[in-house]
């Protein structure tokens, strides 16, 4: 089984990453991210929850090549927010404590900018 599909390994702790450019940089509230061919999953940021509640995320994940995800992990599992090219705003529930936002690729190239919504 790939990185891509294998539960155990997105939900880890450790990252698993393989690309021949990653680059990452924070602005403002804005990520931005610019990564060429990405095999694997690494945890891009993370964020605590004072109660079970909705978050919102305005998302620009433009995928040129392969597969890729994004996806929140916490102690109650993983979820999927965003996968393939998406442009928008996407809400997500999530529970109470800390969640881990994290890049699952297979041999993909893309660009994303995230932001946080109040």
């Amino acid at each position: 089984m790939d990185i891509y599909d294998d539960e155990k390994k997105i939900a880890g702790a450790i990252n698993h990453v393989a690309a021949w450019v990653f680059l990452g940089s924070q602005v403002g509230k804005e990520f931005r991210f610019k990564v060429s061919r990405f095999s694997g999953v690494k945890t891009i940021g993370q964020f605590r929850s004072k109660e079970d509640q909705t978050e919102t995320f305005h998302i620009v994940f433009k995928v040129t090549e392969g597969k890729a995800k994004l996806v929140f992990v916490n102690e109650f599992g993983i979820k999927t927010l965003v996968e393939n090219s998406f442009e928008g705003d996407k809400s997500l529930f999530v529970s109470k404590g800390m969640t881990r936002v994290r890049l699952v690729g297979q041999a993909t190239s893309f660009e994303l900018k995230m932001e946080r919504l109040p």
